[in-house]
């Protein structure tokens, strides 16, 4: 296994693999349409509490296995009489610790997303669908190059113009240093994004 990454591949109703600080937490009941049941309510608890203690995870994405992402409760387990308080309580905490999370938390819809699943995605920062977001981070890659571009002609001119006071080069000079830092912020995050897409497809 790749330096950097960890997985839990167990028979387990959720699954758990960590990579470059992307945590992906699937639900693994793709024969049910990852039907809510007790197991895995227990088992998302443990997935998101993984997620929120790990350091080194800046990112958390929540996704099914399959042909959904998930069909809502388990009518079987349901008319049998399986799901009761415990799976109240352990779903109720699976949701609030998305919720809690001081991470970014992103849902990946496809298939099936209704009743509990769409609480679980509701609980995620963002509901994400794939579509328009690579253009979107193709687009943000040009406007932070065009944005370098219009700087350093304006530091250029900035220290041409020999008319200009001093002072007023310090003050422009810090000025558009302000504004490549903020250029280099769009890049970082148009960076992050793209990982967290990587791993989540």
């Amino acid at each position: 296994m790749p330096a950097g990454s960890a997985s839990d591949r167990s028979t387990s109703p959720v699954t758990y693999e960590t990579r470059d600080g992307v945590s992906v937490i699937t639900l693994s009941r793709p024969a049910v349409l990852n039907a809510l049941d007790t197991e895995l309510a227990a088992a998302l608890v443990e997935a998101v509490d993984r997620a929120a203690g790990d350091a080194a995870t800046y990112a958390v994405v929540v996704r099914g296995a399959g042909r959904a992402f998930c069909s809502g409760m388990d009518r079987t387990a349901l008319a049998a009489g399986h799901i009761g308080e415990p799976f109240y309580r352990f779903w109720i905490r699976a949701l609030n610790g998305l919720e809690d999370m001081a991470k970014v938390s992103i849902a990946v819809l496809h298939g099936y997303s209704i009743g509990g699943g769409l609480q679980l995605a509701v609980a995620c920062d963002n509901l994400k669908s794939m579509r328009g977001v690579d253009e979107a981070l193709v687009e943000l890659k040009r406007l932070e190059d065009e944005g370098d571009r219009i700087l350093r002609d304006a530091m250029g001119s900035l220290f041409r113009d020999e008319r200009i006071d001093p002072l007023n080069v310090i003050r422009w000079k810090d000025v558009y240093e302000a504004l490549e830092r903020a250029l280099d912020a769009c890049d970082t995050a148009a960076n992050v994004i793209a990982n967290i897409l990587v791993k989540s497809r």
